[in-house]
Protein backbone atom coordinates (compact mmCIF):
# COMPACT_ATOMS: atom_id res chain seq x y z
CA UNK A 1 0.00 0.00 0.00
CA UNK A 2 2.83 2.21 0.89
CA UNK A 3 4.60 1.68 -3.05
CA UNK A 4 1.23 2.73 -4.07
CA UNK A 5 0.94 5.59 -3.00
CA UNK A 6 5.24 6.74 -3.33
CA UNK A 7 4.47 6.03 -6.80
CA UNK A 8 1.13 8.28 -7.57
CA UNK A 9 2.88 11.86 -7.36
CA UNK A 10 5.47 10.52 -9.94
CA UNK A 11 2.58 9.54 -11.94
CA UNK A 12 0.87 12.76 -11.61
CA UNK A 13 3.99 14.37 -12.92
CA UNK A 14 4.34 12.60 -15.44
CA UNK A 15 0.63 13.23 -16.80
CA UNK A 16 1.42 17.07 -16.15
CA UNK A 17 4.40 17.00 -17.92
CA UNK A 18 2.23 15.43 -20.73
CA UNK A 19 -0.36 17.73 -20.82
CA UNK A 20 1.97 20.84 -20.65
CA UNK A 21 3.64 19.77 -23.46
CA UNK A 22 0.29 18.43 -25.37
CA UNK A 23 -0.69 22.59 -24.84
CA UNK A 24 2.57 23.71 -26.34
CA UNK A 25 2.26 21.47 -29.12
CA UNK A 26 -1.45 22.56 -29.76
CA UNK A 27 0.38 26.44 -28.93
CA UNK A 28 2.21 25.80 -32.31
CA UNK A 29 -0.74 25.09 -34.41
CA UNK A 30 -2.67 27.75 -32.97
CA UNK A 31 -3.38 31.23 -34.93
CA UNK A 32 -2.55 33.48 -31.93
CA UNK A 33 1.03 34.70 -32.60
CA UNK A 34 1.67 35.12 -29.03
CA UNK A 35 0.79 31.42 -28.45
CA UNK A 36 2.72 30.42 -30.65
CA UNK A 37 5.47 32.52 -29.35
CA UNK A 38 4.95 31.23 -26.11
CA UNK A 39 5.72 27.79 -27.57
CA UNK A 40 8.66 28.29 -30.17
CA UNK A 41 10.65 29.34 -27.11
CA UNK A 42 9.95 26.05 -25.29
CA UNK A 43 10.79 23.77 -28.24
CA UNK A 44 13.67 22.62 -25.65
CA UNK A 45 11.48 21.22 -23.14
CA UNK A 46 8.73 20.09 -25.54
CA UNK A 47 11.70 18.40 -27.02
CA UNK A 48 13.42 16.34 -23.94
CA UNK A 49 10.33 15.54 -22.62
CA UNK A 50 8.85 13.95 -26.66
CA UNK A 51 12.54 11.96 -26.52
CA UNK A 52 14.52 11.30 -30.05
CA UNK A 53 12.42 9.24 -31.43
CA UNK A 54 9.18 11.37 -31.34
CA UNK A 55 11.00 14.74 -32.00
CA UNK A 56 11.83 12.77 -35.66
CA UNK A 57 8.73 11.49 -36.30
CA UNK A 58 6.15 14.28 -34.74
CA UNK A 59 7.73 17.49 -33.96
CA UNK A 60 10.62 17.81 -36.96
CA UNK A 61 7.51 18.02 -39.57
CA UNK A 62 5.07 20.28 -37.01
CA UNK A 63 7.62 22.38 -37.08
CA UNK A 64 8.89 22.46 -40.60
CA UNK A 65 4.69 22.89 -41.55
CA UNK A 66 5.13 25.33 -38.68
CA UNK A 67 8.13 27.11 -40.77
CA UNK A 68 5.74 27.37 -43.94
CA UNK A 69 2.89 28.79 -41.85
CA UNK A 70 4.98 31.61 -40.30
CA UNK A 71 7.60 32.60 -43.03
CA UNK A 72 5.65 36.48 -42.94
CA UNK A 73 6.17 37.06 -39.64
CA UNK A 74 9.92 37.64 -38.91
CA UNK A 75 9.38 38.24 -34.90
CA UNK A 76 8.54 34.08 -35.04
CA UNK A 77 10.90 33.09 -37.18
CA UNK A 78 14.01 35.02 -35.38
CA UNK A 79 12.61 32.85 -32.20
CA UNK A 80 12.34 30.05 -33.98
CA UNK A 81 16.09 30.54 -35.39
CA UNK A 82 17.01 30.70 -31.76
Amino acid sequence: MNTSLQEQPDEMDELDQISRVALLIDDLSNEDLNAKLHSIQRLSQIAELLGPERIVEELIPMLTELIDKIDCSTELMMHLAE
